[in-house]
């Protein structure tokens, strides 16, 4: 018998909802896999095998591990304090627990990872902290992909979703997420759709009580401030840089060293300066195209770091400046 595709395996309202959902790839990873593409005939491995694993498996691993941790530094960065957990009731008290009970999914296929989560809790209430967390955990995942030559790009969107026990997560949030990440992000940065920048433009949702108003609204108006629009083709992008990220760096949610700043200038500009190089020699569309897109996320940050009272020459990268980055 052949199966009715047209009927859905499952009851959509036991598993439908909407998710914040952030697509995330590693960059470059292609080229480096070609060096452990062919098994040798016969042991033992040889060093360029050997290093090749390593430089693909190595960044692939940490990175999954870092942007956990990251996301659960953002939400530890949202704790209340015994003294003012002490002053709610016993309802405030668990509404503020239920606020802060994030199920937070991944799913990875090669170098490329899914992070995604509902924006509603078990109790249908509507959270900030999922957008919230997600936002923040880029920021600091791009600094650091940065600074130790690992770029990634990325795509975040809310939508709806379905997510059964015997499936993969799947759904119009995780296409328009993987949309972004693959069509519109082009270089090292994570675009937003319009739906995440309504989401954080919102008013409070109207379901916390009022001692969580004012938690619920700083974390909104953080998650605004983690976002900006690149000139470039006016997609709102994550501001990885920006007012958002320093105030949590600030509030001492993230250990932020010069070294680790100077390390992805570094990095950024002399990756740009490399393209462009390659391609006043060879000519090759690819390495133009590059170098273009890489000057662009260095003249972002030529133009972020002094607001973090940090002012690096052109000349530190070997590259001269053309803009303003924004």
């Amino acid at each position: 018998m052949v199966p009715d595709l047209s009927q859905p395996a499952l009851e959509p309202e036991l598993y439908v909802r909407n998710y914040v959902v952030c697509v995330l790839d590693l960059l470059g990873q292609k080229d480096k896999l070609k060096e452990w593409d062919e098994l040798p005939l016969a042991p033992p491995l040889p060093p360029a095998f050997i290093n090749g694993m390593k430089s693909t498996i190595g960044p692939v691993s940490v990175f999954k591990k870092s942007f956990l941790e990251f996301f659960k530094a953002q939400q530890s960065s949202t704790v209340f304090t015994d003294a003012a957990l002490a002053l709610m009731t016993d309802e405030e008290q668990a509404q503020y627990h239920r606020q802060r009970d994030i199920q937070l999914g991944v799913e990875q296929f090669s170098d490329t990872f899914v992070f995604y989560a509902p924006i509603a809790n078990t109790a249908g209430e509507l959270q900030v902290l999922p957008v919230y967390a997600i936002l923040g955990a880029c920021c600091m995942a791009m600094l650091m992909s940065l600074a130790i030559k690992v770029p990634f790009r990325g795509g975040v969107h809310i939508a709806t979703g379905i997510k059964d026990p015997e499936l993969s997560f799947y759904g119009p949030a995780l296409a328009v997420a993987h949309q972004l990440e693959s069509e519109i992000a082009q270089y090292p940065r994570v675009v937003v759709s319009p739906a995440v920048v309504a989401w954080v433009r919102q008013e409070l949702p109207n379901n916390y009580c009022p001692r969580l108003d004012s938690w619920a609204r700083g974390m909104l108006d953080i998650s605004r401030n983690f976002l900006y629009v690149d000139r470039y083709d006016n997609n709102a992008t994550v501001d990885w840089l920006g007012r958002g990220f320093r105030q949590l760096v600030g509030a001492a949610a993230y250990p932020i060293t010069l070294g680790t700043l100077r390390k992805a200038h570094d990095f950024v500009g002399q990756t740009a300066q490399s393209f462009e190089q390659r391609a006043a020699t060879d000519k090759n569309p690819r390495d133009v195209k590059l170098a273009k897109r890489y000057h662009l996320l260095y003249h972002y940050m030529l133009n972020r770091l002094p607001e973090w009272g940090i002012q690096f020459t052109d000349g530190d990268a070997g590259m001269e400046g053309v803009g303003d980055g924004e």
